[in-house]
């Protein structure tokens, strides 16, 4: 129960995004050259997913974020043991020691989240055209000057 309860909020979020830009994706050029030259749709959709995701990732790390905070009102309400009832336990005991650390390891989590959602999406950034691989692209040292 305590992981439905959290789970499903930040799920049907993140689907809702995803199902908003995913449309607006798959009418692009692309994508109907790609259906006429008989690509599965397999492969369509996951290069879909792939020019979408990219503007979507900095909102799952606000949701990772978000779940540590609704993390307390579900442990204190499933009587579960974890950092979310800790720490506001810490602050009212005035245990600085342990409020100290569980705020740390709350903004590591987050900072972790953001390092994570930074990587991510600067591999998914350099996607500007779905149907070209890493082969395809050339580099500096192997183009000729065809200017003469």
């Amino acid at each position: 129960m305590p992981a439905l309860a959290l789970g499903v909020p930040a799920g049907g979020l993140l689907g809702r995004l995803v199902a908003d830009a995913l449309p607006a994706v798959l009418d692009e050029r692309w994508a109907e050259l790609w259906r006429g030259a008989g690509m599965s749709r397999a492969r369509i959709a996951g290069a879909a997913l792939r020019r979408v995701l990219p503007p979507l990732v900095p909102q799952f790390g606000m949701v990772v974020v978000g779940l540590t905070g609704g993390a307390v009102a579900v442990e204190t309400v499933f009587a579960v043991p974890g950092i979310g009832r800790t720490a506001p336990g810490a602050a009212r005991s005035q245990d600085l020691p342990l409020f100290l650390g569980s705020v740390l390891a709350l903004l590591l989590l987050g900072l972790v989240a953001g390092a994570i959602g930074a990587g991510v999406r600067r591999r998914l950034r350099d996607v500007d055209d779905p149907g070209r691989t890493s082969h395809d692209s050339y580099s500096s040292n192997s183009c000729t000057n065809l200017e003469g």
